[in-house]
């Protein structure tokens, strides 16, 4: 099941993010705070980018979830302005 949570937030810095350099999309800054809260209960990966953003995986409960975060935000737009930002959950599934 894929799950994606959308929310609008100014709690994210998107300033001090690292640069995404497959495509200029933010994401980072969600995905640190949430393994910042989360663990050490669970096992959370560091950020890494993708083309339509940003993921982590999470080990809960013996099974493996992706992460995906992202927001749009352009240069040269007010950092601390309130987000939109698009939170995915989804379970990582093999063919067998």
């Amino acid at each position: 099941m894929h799950i994606a949570i959308s929310f609008k937030s100014t709690k994210f810095d998107v300033s001090k993010e690292r640069t995404n350099p497959i495509n200029p999309i933010f994401g980072e800054s969600l995905l640190k705070w949430f393994k910042s809260e989360i663990e050490p209960d669970f096992d959370v990966t560091e950020p890494d980018a993708e083309d339509w953003g940003w993921y982590s995986y999470i080990d809960w409960k013996g099974r493996q979830y992706i992460l995906g975060a992202s927001t749009y935000f352009e240069e040269g737009n007010d950092p601390k302005s309130e987000l939109e930002w698009v939170l995915q959950i989804d379970k990582s599934r093999t063919f067998i």
